[in-house]
């Protein structure tokens, strides 16, 4: 993904990639989606762009649906509506990276230190 942010020319970013754990995984099957097919659980691989402005969380996610096909139903925009908490990012699911679908999350390094911390 790094390979793509050069090329379009985007700079100052981090990227982070998590594996849910199993255990998320079974209680997500069992309370969710009430099913044992691992296949329904569209985040089992999820990465975290780190950027510097709101402008930029933007541009990255045109960039990543430049490449990646989107889920259409899977786009979350925290930034324009946050959670209650105060929380903000957008969450897109791409197809194309691997062979199942991907999570993606994009947030400004304070977004990132108010969700981490």
């Amino acid at each position: 993904m790094t390979n793509i942010f050069d090329k379009e020319g985007i700079q100052d970013f981090a990227v982070k990639g998590r594996i849910k754990s199993p255990y998320r995984i079974f209680e997500k099957l069992q309370n969710r989606y009430k099913t044992t097919d691992i296949s329904a659980v569209m985040d089992l691989l999820a990465y975290r762009v780190v950027i510097k402005t709101v402008s930029d969380c933007y541009m990255v996610l045109g960039i990543i649906h430049k490449y990646y096909t989107p889920l259409i139903k899977k786009i979350k925009d925290y930034i324009a509506v946050p959670k209650f908490n105060g929380y903000q990012s957008i969450h897109t699911t791409v197809l194309g990276m691997f062979r199942f679908p991907v999570e993606v999350q994009i947030r400004t390094h304070e977004m990132d230190d108010v969700a981490e911390f």
